[in-house]
């Protein structure tokens, strides 16, 4: 299973936030209009925010280099699990590996996740923003996490990131309310309409690999 994952670790916790902007943005910053999953709002399409803090990560099974770092990636949603990168955070010292070995569009920032029984906060920082995010309770609904990862780098070129499936210590939909909201506008060029519900889980095996030259399937009306 863990054969085509050179990247190997544990998402201790982790965030995966949906919402809606508007359709033609997302073309904007997908660079090409894709199979977005579609909104309940008209003229609008899906996109998400993904936190994680990713603890003991080892490379190619060199264990000297084992470490840990959080990271925030800024999604469009293609609907059953399928995404793609078209921005994300990590500390400065991450930055120029994931853009290396992810292709990842990524800038400098800081993230923090915790949870303390039913409740759990959830922050990015960087120069241009803030977002913050406090979730409470459980609820109902679909805990389907990313399946299958895409990515556009800053030079506009597409590229596909292994991304493995793992079962979670804890997963679940809590209600969410983003109290700080202005990182998020920034990033995708416009207000989002974010969902009232997150998906947040821990202890989750890390399974990744580095990034390919390949693009996700466009839309049949391109």
């Amino acid at each position: 299973m863990t054969g085509q994952y050179q990247f190997i670790g544990n998402e201790s916790n982790g965030l995966l936030l949906k919402g809606s902007i508007p359709a033609g943005k997302a073309v904007e910053l997908a660079g090409k209009d894709f199979h977005f999953a579609t909104s309940n709002m008209e003229g609008y399409v899906r996109c998400a925010l993904m936190v994680v803090q990713i603890d003991d990560i080892i490379p190619w099974k060199l264990r000297l280099f084992k470490t840990s770092y959080p990271e925030a990636v800024w999604l469009l949603d293609f609907g059953n699990g399928e995404f793609m990168a078209v921005k994300a955070h990590s500390i400065p010292r991450m930055v120029n590996i994931l853009r290396l070995f992810d292709n990842y569009n990524t800038v400098s920032g800081q993230m923090a996740l915790s949870k303390n029984g039913d409740s759990a906060t959830v922050a990015v920082v960087s120069k241009d923003g803030r977002f913050n995010v406090e979730l409470n309770g459980s609820i109902q609904g679909d805990t389907t996490l990313i399946n299958k990862l895409w990515t556009r780098n800053k030079k506009g070129k597409y590229y596909r990131i292994p991304w493995g499936a793992s079962d979670c210590d804890v997963i679940s939909r809590m209600n969410c309310e983003v109290t700080v909201g202005d990182l998020g506008a920034q990033v995708f060029g416009d207000q989002v309409v974010w969902d009232n519900d997150a998906v947040y889980f821990t202890n989750r095996t890390h399974l990744c690999g580095p990034s390919y030259a390949q693009e996700p399937v466009q839309s049949s009306n391109c």
